[in-house]
């Protein structure tokens, strides 16, 4: 598969494993809601590297998610005037560092598609890893669920130290969604928890499954 090159592509592309013009290959698919927001801020500062706009999207992830918690906390105290409003709701829009709005919750489609590449690594890892279930997990449904993680920017990369100078998101994610993606098969797959367990253990991590009660919602 080849890697996507320039900025524009890295955040506004997904992998895509359907039928293109009859090639029935996997191909790189555009948003153009995406692809249009990129652009703009690209060209607002053509020397910022893949790594600045990854930083950028999830710095903008947490503010809001702190935001949210405050109106939250503010709204259950009653402690809020007119003259002491709340911070800006996700429908608003918030300023970039050069001056541009972006809608923020377009920031989490354009991590996910900065992730795709991740994913992609972690699920040919988990393919090569998981030989004997080959037969039933083709690499295209390891792709699948690394995606519905990287989905979730903000839960994935919720331990990612932004400030530390050398930190890198897609190293970071790289392993994140594989470990990810080794816990769902694990938990969700008897014969890839036999290899794991002995036949002791196997059974005793059954039998305590078996026994976690179940509540009706």
């Amino acid at each position: 598969m080849k890697k996507r090159e320039d900025i524009v592509q890295k955040f506004s592309t997904f992998l895509s494993f359907g039928d293109y013009n009859s090639r029935g290959k996997s191909f790189w698919q555009a948003d153009p809601q995406l692809e249009r927001q990129i652009k703009r801020l690209s060209q607002s500062d053509p020397e910022a590297k893949e790594e600045f706009w990854a930083k950028y999207f999830l710095k903008t992830l947490r503010e809001l998610s702190q935001t949210e918690s405050s109106k939250a906390a503010s709204i259950s105290s009653l402690r809020f005037s007119v003259a002491s409003l709340p911070l800006p709701s996700l429908c608003e829009t918030i300023t970039s560092p050069q001056s541009l709005k972006i809608p923020p919750l377009i920031t989490a489609r354009h991590l996910s598609a900065y992730l795709q590449e991740a994913c992609l690594w972690a699920a040919q890892k988990s393919h090569l890893k998981y030989q004997f279930l080959r037969y039933k997990y083709p690499m295209e449904e390891y792709f699948q669920i690394a995606s519905s993680f990287a989905n979730l920017p903000d839960k994935l990369l919720k331990s990612f130290n932004l400030d530390h100078p050398r930190s890198n998101i897609e190293g970071y994610a790289k392993i994140a969604i594989f470990r990810f993606i080794r816990d769902k098969i694990y938990q969700h797959d008897v014969e890839a928890k036999s290899r794991k367990f002995s036949d002791y253990g196997l059974l005793k991590d059954l039998n305590a499954k078996a026994h976690i009660p179940h509540f009706k919602m």
